[in-house]
């Protein structure tokens, strides 16, 4: 596999396990927005007609119903457009890196993406402080029965969700496939892989045609980044059940989004160190040295 193929396939990886714990824990995807522009058109109409659910035996539901599911539905269309918003803000923000540091973006945003994932992780253990401070609204609740954790009303920890989408949406547009892209795959449009392997299957398996390297290359970076994205999200699914890094009090803060921002941080050096830019590495860094002149 080449260093292309096999950075897709790790952000493929990245995208199913992050946006599986976002959705379990924030109730948003941080890294592919189509779910949340469905979430917005969903609570629009809530809000608008006030049809959050229906009442008994399939009657419209009374007025104070309909106040009550205008309300939330309000809340949920602000967080879903927050969420969306933050992550092309991120994906802003990696144009103007690239058009300061065009051979160096990814490396040098590194550390500050993945500080931003787990600064989210850490907006958790915000319910522990100010819950134990007496603060309003993060009152820690007791189990109603057993088996049950304890939980917090901090419902700020839920917008922290932003940080993640973010920083996703930075990554997001390392690997799109704009004129300054050096993967020229976007590793987290699934659907997009989808439709690329239906038509290799026609052009390649049906017509027969003949396949080039850099074809090669590009199937392979979209069986991978499926194949990844699947697998991540099952890792997802499997750490959000197991909870490997609850913390002591057992109150459901997990620290999930930890290995997360690790891979992301190794993804982005990688692929600076790995993948030449568009027009290839100055020359500077390839043709060796010449000889020093010998003092006489």
């Amino acid at each position: 596999f080449s260093d292309r193929v096999a950075i897709s396939s790790v952000l493929g990886l990245l995208a199913g396990y992050v946006d599986v714990i976002c959705l379990v824990r924030y109730g948003a995807f941080a890294v592919t927005q189509t779910g949340n522009i469905i979430f917005i058109g969903s609570s629009l109409h809530a809000f608008l007609f006030g049809e959050c659910q229906r009442g008994i035996d399939g009657q419209a539901p009374d007025a104070l119903l309909r106040q009550g599911c205008a309300a939330v539905a309000a809340q949920q269309v602000a967080f879903s457009v927050a969420v969306l918003l933050s992550n092309l803000a991120g994906a802003y923000t990696y144009c103007a890196l690239h058009h300061r540091y065009p051979r160096s973006t990814a490396s040098c945003a590194a550390p500050f993406f993945a500080l931003l994932t787990l600064a989210a992780d850490a907006a958790g253990s915000l319910p522990d402080l100010f819950g134990g401070l007496g603060v309003p609204g993060w009152e820690v609740h007791q189990p109603s029965g057993p088996g049950h954790r304890r939980w917090h009303d901090g419902e700020l920890t839920r917008w922290s969700v932003c940080l993640v989408a973010y920083s996703l949406g930075a990554v997001h547009f390392l690997s799109n496939t704009a004129d300054g892209s050096r993967l020229k795959a976007p590793a987290f449009a699934a659907t997009g892989h989808l439709q690329k392997i239906v038509k290799f299957c026609w052009n390649h398996g049906t017509l027969c045609k003949p396949l080039s390297d850099a074809q090669r290359e590009a199937i392979g970076q979209s069986i991978g980044c499926v194949l990844m994205m699947l697998l991540g999200a099952m890792l997802g699914g499997v750490a959000m059940h197991l909870n490997p890094f609850v913390d002591a009090d057992d109150d459901g803060d997990t620290w999930l989004l930890v290995p997360a921002a690790i891979v992301q941080f190794a993804v982005l050096k990688w692929h600076d160190a790995k993948i030449p830019p568009p027009g290839g590495w100055p020359s500077a860094l390839v043709d060796p040295l010449a000889a020093a002149p010998q003092k006489v």
